[in-house]
């Protein structure tokens, strides 16, 4: 087939970091693949390659007289993850034999995160196959730095006790520096006493289940080995067993943003006490009050909750209810939550708002208990004001 050559706007750099895939096409529509090709011994030089689409359909593609604007709205590389918005990167387009090929014009700038789009729809439309639902596919990486040491570590992992329930739900790991959403169910591992690796103990998400700066993972008990009754529990038992020890291990080969492995690996070993099976009661929380304008509030928990749901279900409203702006501060075991408003505190009174989904370490929620909940997941990702918040009332500076 001969090649079409088209130049778009911009240039720059690039090395794997992670894919996220768009929803699947209908039934019957072709299932795309979108990646880069580097050069050997040149990774900063190669070319974006969408492959899966039929001969048939990039023929017509061939023989149309596409503008510049339909290219770059059918394939295009940015330094912008926002679209359509931002300028696109320069380089030609060509089809050959089965593929769809974009290649920068200019070697990709090493450290700098790029985003590329292969638009289903579009390609629909310009092949004359409109509303055929090809899926759209999106691509982010970079290029890593020659020569650059590993750096990134896992800093810690939570709970941070040295002994978490049986019925325990979710494992955090937190990271110094952002990491590669791909592969990440292979380089972890949970180990009993006997040195065996547990079976299916985490929820399997192959890309990981990442917060929005990629520093931060959560692990998910397998709920179905956690919730007594049900098939898998029955099958397989829990994943962790009370009396037991544990080792929770991550690979150093475990990769960061750069494409780097880590500095070090790690390891965390806890015991597993008894189930907890009751819901978190505000009504036993203990209060500290600021005695000054500069103070902080504080909450001590008699047992550890979630440390991720803490930052994000609790607030702090003033006198007119709005919220008050401030920095909130985590006791390494989850234990104290504290608040430092950005600005005095003012006179009047003033009340600490809590989703009645935040949870404790088990799953188990203000509002119900784990084991209590129907099919659909307690929403806990909300405005802590959206669904009738507990209010704990106080005044500062008494």
């Amino acid at each position: 087939m001969a090649g079409r050559r088209l130049v778009v706007r911009s240039l720059l750099g690039l090395t794997l970091l992670w894919v996220s895939c768009a929803p699947l096409g209908e039934a019957g529509a072709p299932a795309p693949s979108l990646r880069f090709e580097a050069v050997e011994g040149n990774p900063g030089s190669g070319s974006l390659v969408v492959t899966g689409l039929p001969l048939a359909e990039l023929n017509r593609l061939d023989e149309a007289s596409l503008t510049v604007d339909q290219w770059e709205r059918l394939l295009s590389l940015r330094t912008d993850p926002a679209w359509p918005d931002g300028p696109a990167v320069l380089g030609l387009y060509r089809l050959d034999d089965s593929r769809l090929r974009f290649t920068p014009r200019f070697p990709l700038v090493a450290g700098l995160e790029y985003h590329a789009r292969f638009d289903g729809g579009v390609f629909d439309i310009l092949s004359g196959q409109a509303g055929r639902g090809t899926a759209s596919e999106l691509l982010s990486f970079s290029i890593s730095e020659p020569n650059v040491v590993p750096s990134a570590r896992v800093l810690a992992a939570y709970p941070s006790a040295d002994e978490i329930p049986e019925n325990a739900l979710r494992l955090y790991l937190e990271f110094s520096a952002p990491m590669a959403a791909k592969q990440v169910t292979t380089h972890i591992h949970l180990f009993d006493s006997t040195g065996s690796e547990v079976e299916l103990p985490f929820v399997e998400i192959e890309n990981g289940l990442w917060d929005a700066r990629q520093r931060r993972l959560t692990l998910f008990f397998h709920p179905g080995r956690v919730k007594r009754g049900v098939g898998p529990n029955l099958v397989m038992g829990p994943p962790i067993r009370a009396g037991e020890v544990y080792r929770l291990v991550v690979d150093r080969e475990l990769e960061d943003s750069r494409g780097l492995p880590l500095a070090a690996g790690f390891e965390k070993r806890f015991r597993v006490g008894p189930a907890d099976r009751q819901s978190p009661d505000p009504g036993r929380w203990q209060l500290e009050v600021p005695e000054s304008a500069e103070a902080r509030l504080a909450i001590v928990f008699p047992e550890p909750l979630d440390r991720a749901l803490l930052l994000r279900l609790l607030r702090v409203a003033g006198p007119d209810g709005e919220a008050v702006e401030g920095q909130v501060v985590l006791a390494e075991d989850g234990t104290r939550w504290s608040f430092l408003p950005a600005l005095p505190w003012r006179p009047g009174e003033h009340s600490v708002q809590v989703h009645p989904g935040l949870e404790d370490l088990a799953g188990n929620s203000i509002a119900r208990r784990f084991e209590e909940r129907e099919k659909t997941a307690e929403p806990t990702n909300g405005d802590p004001g959206a669904r009738n918040p507990i209010e704990i009332p106080f005044r500062p500076f008494p």
